[in-house]
């Protein structure tokens, strides 16, 4: 449900020395809503390959946060022979290799509710799409949205500013395009195509993150070769927002340590 302006503190940072190419996913932000658009992750793993046509050639340090991520795992497991050709390297913020409602906690609660709960409500906010969307702007009048996400997407250290952000992204999403997108996460399995990340590899972790465990990190950084990770502390699900300093200089010295150390690529971030 979020869009391009969760990367406004990170493309104030990078925009002076790369390129940053921040994009809305079919359905969010400033794409087009199309109830009759294949809303699978393998869809939006081949809307980023059209993207990187943008780089002209020159690799790319693909970043992708949580949903985000699952597109660039599925990506590399689509394109194995492409990786390093189109790539120069990959960050994955607060995400997962799985089904997401496996790694969100409490993950055996989730996991019981999955089909009989969360899979019917899912479908029928596909057909209510417009009475969630009123729901959605009363909650967010109401503040209960501000309530519901400083609980659950930041660990206290997020500016007003930083919230209402977050907050105001209720309104504007399109609840059906939403509900296709989750039916479809439930679906979702990067496993395999962990196997195939076979450039310089950043995976960031929030120690207190309750939507994509950080052990969901783990199992990333462990199967893939020569990953590294680090974790945000104290953080949740937006923590790369509240922990922006340590996040951006993060960003930077992976690129510099990894990317611009070898002279014959040159990097762009997106």
């Amino acid at each position: 449900g979020s869009d391009h302006t969760q990367w406004l503190e990170l493309i104030e940072d990078l925009r002076d020395r790369y390129r940053v190419i921040a994009y809305d996913i079919l359905g969010h932000g400033q794409s087009q809503r199309d109830r009759w658009s294949d809303h699978s992750v393998e869809a939006m793993a081949q809307d980023l390959d059209d993207l990187l046509t943008l780089t002209h050639g020159r690799k790319a340090v693909v970043i992708g946060h949580s949903m985000g991520g699952m597109i660039a795992l599925t990506w590399c497991g689509l394109n194995p022979r492409r990786v390093r050709e189109r790539l120069a390297g990959i960050i994955l913020v607060h995400t997962t290799p799985q089904n997401p409602f496996e790694t969100m906690w409490p993950i055996a609660l989730n996991r019981t509710l999955l089909r009989p709960v969360f899979i019917p409500l899912l479908r029928l906010t596909t057909w209510i799409g417009p009475l969630v969307k009123v729901m959605n702007r009363l909650a967010y009048w109401n503040g209960t949205t501000d309530w519901n996400n400083n609980l659950v997407l930041f660990a206290g250290r997020e500016t007003r500013e930083q919230l209402d952000r977050t907050s105001r992204l209720a309104t504007r999403m399109d609840p059906a395009t939403h509900g296709r997108f989750s039916l479809a996460l439930t679906r979702y399995d990067g496993m395999d195509a962990l196997r195939q990340v076979t450039v310089p590899t950043l995976v960031v972790a929030a120690d207190r993150d309750p939507v994509t465990v950080p052990g969901a990190s783990e199992t990333i950084a462990d199967r893939v070769r020569g990953a590294e990770m680090v974790t945000l502390a104290p953080a949740k699900h937006m923590g790369f927002m509240e922990d922006r300093e340590v996040f951006t200089e993060t960003v930077l010295t992976f690129a510099r340590d990894w990317i611009e150390a070898e002279p014959h690529r040159h990097p762009e971030a997106g």
